[in-house]
């Protein structure tokens, strides 16, 4: 069983603080930043798979894949949005940034019905006083608020989220990689 280096650990932690870092203060200086780093871990990670030992290849190259996989999958143009909406990081972004900034009042619809002379007259519409008011939205909540003040800017926010769960995918990747070169060995 292989062990983690202390050096592996140190790297893990600097980049989840300064991932962190750039969610909690999310402009579009930290989402460049961190898309240009991503970039820049995931194209190591191909040199590394090209010149490293044989036996750290396949972790680096599961790493390079699934993360320029998910990268593409979220940031390119030629797939649709409608697809990109649908992944479980987005709705959880988008959840994250919904319960630190809710939508103004009179964004989203699904307003309730005030009746005013009665249920048959509504129902007929004769002499009805229906009006639609928008629902209240809920307060922000406290937690996700002091936990990421920065995800107001749901753009940059959204992309530095994406670009951490691009190093993730990668990381899953490499383990994924590293359990079927050991199960083709044996």
């Amino acid at each position: 069983m292989k062990r983690f280096t202390i050096r592996t650990l140190m790297a893990f932690i600097v980049i989840t603080a300064v991932g962190l870092a750039g969610l909690r203060n999310a402009s579009t200086l930290w989402a460049g930043t961190l898309l240009l780093a991503t970039l820049g871990l995931l194209l190591t990670s191909v040199l590394r798979a090209i010149y490293s030992a044989a036996s750290s290849r396949a972790g680096w190259l599961g790493f390079s894949l699934f993360g320029f996989a998910y990268l593409a999958l979220v940031l390119s143009p030629i797939v649709p949005e409608r697809l990109t909406r649908v992944l479980p990081t987005s709705q959880m972004l988008n959840y994250v940034y919904l319960q630190v900034s809710p939508p103004p009042i009179g964004v989203g619809g699904g307003g309730m019905m005030i009746i005013g002379t009665g249920m048959a007259n509504a129902m007929s519409g004769y002499g009805s006083t229906a009006v639609t008011t928008p629902p209240s939205p809920s307060p922000p909540s406290v937690f996700w608020k002091s936990l990421f003040p920065g995800a107001v800017n749901q753009a940059s926010f959204s992309d530095i989220g994406h670009c951490l769960f691009a190093l993730l995918a990668g990381l899953l990747g490499a383990v994924l990689a590293r359990r079927l070169e050991k199960s083709t060995e044996a």
